[in-house]
């Protein structure tokens, strides 16, 4: 790391350096190892006062608004809100919605109120049954009913994708396997896979690749629940920090881009809601900032409508975040003029041209996750 490129926070103190030297002592693989922050890990924001918490929370954020004041989600959103019962509700789902018209759907925002008419379809068929989500059911069912906006949340792009399920990560495994060669010297180390989650946005344009993910729960246990620490305090941050660091590749590992791209993640823990943004403010450092938990409530009213908007909103936080660095990544790859020019970049690719250089300063690598250690026939552990 390069001395000025590091960052100094006010009080003086240096960031990199606290996280290095607090990571040394660390017994266990942590979030620190890997030079990433996390807001809700006591571990790593204890090093820091509340002033310089503060300064590392809040120097360049990024958060794209779902939707725009005056816009049309706007006003389909408020047709909503007054519904005082499933009656109201009913009427209103069902009545003639000028924003929902095929000849209009193209429009971005569009596509938002028909996402928002089908989460809000799926309340009102479970308002009967108000106990249903904490009732002790399958983590799929999580990503369905009333999860289902996140299955059709790209239903508009041709080449992206929810999953839910049990997934390997492909980030992940990219990073795992980088250091993977033929058998020389040593013995030839065992392909390795990707670290499950409970669903990924992914793209399939030729080559696969992660763009979100996912974690969720069978039910909510507070929030020192060891399954919700040890996947969205320690697990999920590692999964975006990948998912981040590919896509920064994919840019050409510019300095800009860097500071621009956010990657969003969301944890589901039976009826409550968390949104993920990883981001890299400045210097060496990458950022996991935590929302605050929403609790999704199927009965129906104007209070709990409000609430559940706040859920949606979160969605539709996550996919303009997953565009918006689409969009950046192909802006970063097209500066030239002339590889905008198909036959230009074929003649030049033909030619051996090297590639352009990255510009800016490279994250350091994630730290490796430890290999188990197995015992063998002989009681020896290997």
């Amino acid at each position: 790391m390069e001395p000025n490129n590091k960052w100094i926070l006010r009080s003086g103190r240096c960031v990199e350096d606290v996280m290095y030297e607090a990571g040394m002592k660390f017994k266990y693989t942590s979030n620190i190892h890997s030079f990433c922050y996390v807001n809700t890990d006591r571990n790593i924001t204890s090093l820091f006062t509340d002033e310089e918490r503060e300064e590392l929370e809040e120097t360049n954020t990024k958060c794209v608004p779902p939707f725009t004041k005056g816009g049309t989600f706007h006003n389909f959103y408020n047709k909503f809100a007054a519904c005082g019962n499933g009656d109201a509700l009913r009427d209103m789902l069902f009545s003639e919605q000028e924003e929902l018209q095929s000849s209009r759907s193209t429009d971005e925002e569009f596509w938002h109120c028909q996402l928002y008419h089908s989460f809000l379809v799926d309340m009102l068929l479970l308002s009967s049954k108000t106990n249903k989500i904490s009732e002790d059911l399958s983590e799929a069912w999580l990503l369905a009913n009333p999860y289902r906006a996140l299955q059709i949340l790209f239903g508009d792009k041709e080449h992206i994708f929810f999953l839910s399920g049990e997934k390997g990560g492909v980030a992940v495994a990219d990073r795992k396997n980088m250091q993977m060669a033929l058998p020389a010297m040593t013995q030839m180390v065992k392909k390795c896979v990707g670290k499950k989650g409970d669903g990924y946005v992914r793209a399939f344009d030729g080559v696969v690749r992660d763009l979100a993910a996912t974690e969720a729960g069978l039910k909510w246990e507070g929030f020192k629940g060891t399954k919700l620490m040890v996947e969205t305090v320690k697990k999920l941050p590692r999964v975006l920090r990948d998912i981040f660091s590919s896509n920064h590749s994919r840019g050409g590992s510019q300095e800009t881009l860097l500071r621009s791209m956010a990657v969003p993640g969301l944890a589901i823990y039976g009826p409550m809601v968390s949104l993920l943004l990883l981001d890299a403010p400045n210097g060496y450092i990458v950022r996991c900032r935590g929302s605050d938990w929403r609790e999704l409530s199927l009965s129906i009213s104007p209070a709990v409508i409000k609430a559940n908007g706040m859920i949606f909103t979160m969605f539709l936080t996550m996919r303009m975040h997953v565009l918006r660095n689409e969009e950046l990544i192909a802006r970063a790859g097209g500066e030239d003029e002339e590889e905008n020019d198909p036959a230009l970049e074929l003649l030049a690719a033909f030619g051996g041209r090297k590639k352009r250089r990255p510009t800016g300063l490279a994250l350091p690598k994630t730290h490796p996750t430890p290999r188990k250690k197995r015992m063998s026939a002989n009681g020896t552990v290997k």
